[in-house]
């Protein structure tokens, strides 16, 4: 005789929710740990929310929609569960559930309990001011961020947490060369060549370990002449075959001047001159130096950086600026006269960058007569007496550059 168990009731276990405990009223949805049960002769097949949290502690959503007493919820969504408190909700928040097993039986109902807190708002506080001799440096904080309720001290009551999970800016934007941690809040000096003094005003939004939402007007300060020299502005561009750099100060604490480098290769510079300084000015200031000539020096990329020296005798460098010389853009010219030409003709390659060329010389079938290594910046006198009358071809080159000049033989 064969006998059929009867098959056994599953269990809903009660649970107490531990992510982000106590949730922060001030918290928008937050994820709950999954609902759970157990099926000792089966296996659970779904649960199903069988009474609500009360309206007035807030809301229990399953992907970002509204639970309704009586839903059903998928085994694969037991994790999407989410609850946003009310923000004026403390305490416990409550809802109870059952487990259907895949026999389609119901289990007792179970209690799934939310802690909800009152959330405090994160504080900021700014860094003493710098300024003048105590410059800023990269890196400088310049206002930090603590929330008490998820803050964290050691045994010494030294802060090891601030308490901070996500920070970013709500309104407004960060004053020219700082940025906000997006993680810990923190505003801190990014570029300290960019700062100017002054108070920002800024819309900061942070979130804290519990979940709970903090957006307030934060007031940056940059002390007063945060850098002996702040420098709004430096370009280098090409004007034919002259470099032009132009520069402009803000504000200026104790500055001697500047000194104007110069490279071929990005890494070996020279001083081409100094230009004296403004010593010390709240005014804003405009520098100009033209590095006349310098595209038949070297035809390429050359790099420029300014060397500003305080009165101290200290020194700071801007950022390299870049200009390329291409020979569209030289007012190159190649002569050569007379021509036509009987037993000798000038080639006139002083517009030419100085260095090396070579000139071949090609008649009218294209065949090479004459290859020479003749010098930019120069003129040369070349003989054509022992060639036959007719059209030829020049083509002086020196990578990139390629010019090409005709000649008629007489």
């Amino acid at each position: 005789m064969l006998t059929t168990l009867a098959n056994q009731f599953p269990v809903a276990n009660a649970r107490f929710n531990r992510l982000q405990s106590p949730a922060g009223n001030t918290a928008d949805a937050l994820p709950l740990g999954a609902i759970s049960g157990i099926d000792l002769d089966g296996a659970v097949a779904s649960f199903t929310v069988t009474t609500l949290p009360a309206a007035a502690a807030g809301v229990l959503a399953l992907n970002g929609t509204p639970v309704a007493a009586g839903q059903s919820i998928a085994l694969a969504d037991i994790s999407s569960l989410t609850f946003d408190p009310a923000a004026t909700s403390v305490g416990n928040a409550f809802f109870t559930f059952t487990a259907t097993d895949n026999a389609g039986a119901v289990s007792k109902p179970a209690l799934y309990e939310i802690a909800i807190g009152q959330d405090n708002a994160s504080v900021y506080t700014s860094t003493p001011l710098k300024g003048g001799a105590n410059e800023y440096q990269d890196g400088d904080a310049i206002a930090n961020v603590v929330d008490a309720n998820s803050s964290v001290y050691n045994s010494a009551a030294a802060l090891t947490d601030n308490g901070v999970r996500t920070a970013s800016v709500s309104s407004g934007s960060l004053a020219p060369g700082l940025e906000l941690d997006a993680e810990t809040g923190q505003v801190r000096v990014l570029d300290r060549q960019m700062l100017l003094a002054g108070t920002y005003p800024v819309g900061i939004r942070t979130v804290d370990a519990n979940g709970g939402i903090t957006t307030q007007t934060v007031n940056l300060q940059i002390g007063n002449y945060p850098l002996p020299v702040v420098l709004t502005s430096f370009t280098a561009t090409a004007a034919g075959v002259d470099g032009q750099l132009r520069w402009t100060t803000a504000q200026e604490l104790a500055n001697s001047g500047f000194g104007v480098e110069r490279s071929f290769d990005g890494l070996r510079f020279e001083t081409l001159t100094f230009i004296a300084g403004a010593a010390t000015s709240a005014l804003s200031h405009r520098y100009a130096y033209d590095d006349a000539g310098v595209g038949r020096l070297h035809l390429g990329t050359v790099y420029y950086r300014l060397q500003q020296l305080d009165q101290r005798g200290k020194a700071s460098y801007s950022p390299v600026q870049v200009v390329t010389f291409a020979p569209p853009a030289l007012t190159m010219q190649v002569a050569l006269y007379p021509n036509p030409a009987q037993a000798s003709t000038t080639l006139d390659m002083t517009q030419l960058p100085a260095g090396p060329y070579q000139v071949t010389m090609l008649d009218a079938t294209g065949r090479v007569v004459q290859v020479l290594s003749l010098a930019g910046g120069l003129a040369h006198e070349l003989a054509v007496a022992d060639l036959r009358s007719g059209l030829y071809q020049l083509i002086i080159q020196n990578t990139p550059l390629r010019v090409m000049q005709r000649l008629l033989k007489e």
